[in-house]
């Protein structure tokens, strides 16, 4: 599949932008190498991005707000999926907030986006850049925690945070 990290954002858009490569001919790759977010293509891409990542954030709000309605006791894994579940949803807005914001480091109070924290039809308000990272960095702080309450309960092979996602990974390890 085509979209957000199987390659908008992980070798094509992104690396279009940063001048790591171009395709000569490519009306499309030349508009985004210059920076013309108003080129139909562009334009287009850009909102693909914004709708499928709010998207795939509300999935993950919709697996929280069901976690919360069962009992922690009652599914073995249930801190590994809420922490996961924390993690992916903050990995996501920081992701969203490089693409749609200012640099944080050279404007904190610059405008950020929407940080989407219940499933709903109803957008939230954009946020600040610096406020979206700080309800980032909570839920990151948040995560890693509840997944480290659960090693016990991990095979020997997936102990040391290897059955979490990469991003995690580095925040569970020690």
């Amino acid at each position: 599949y085509q979209t957000l990290y199987g390659r908008y954002l992980s070798y094509y858009t992104l690396d279009v932008m940063a001048q790591y490569y171009t395709s000569f001919g490519n009306t499309y790759v030349s508009e985004l190498r210059a920076f013309n977010y108003k080129q139909t293509d562009v334009e287009t891409e850009f909102y693909n991005i914004w709708c499928k990542m709010y998207n795939n954030i509300s999935n993950v709000n919709n697996i929280l707000e069901n976690l919360d309605n069962i009992s922690a006791s009652s599914l073995k894994y249930y801190p590994i999926y809420k922490g996961e579940a924390l993690g992916l949803r903050a990995f996501m807005h920081f992701d969203l907030l490089r693409i749609f914001s200012e640099q944080i480091t050279q404007n904190p109070e610059a405008a950020g986006i929407p940080y989407a924290t219940q499933f709903s039809l109803t957008a939230p308000e954009f946020l600040k850049a610096k406020d979206v990272y700080a309800s980032g960095v909570n839920a990151m702080a948040t995560s890693p925690l509840l997944a480290r309450t659960e090693s016990a309960l991990l095979p020997p092979l997936c102990s040391a945070g290897r059955l979490f996602s990469p991003f995690l990974t580095s925040l569970v390890m020690e």
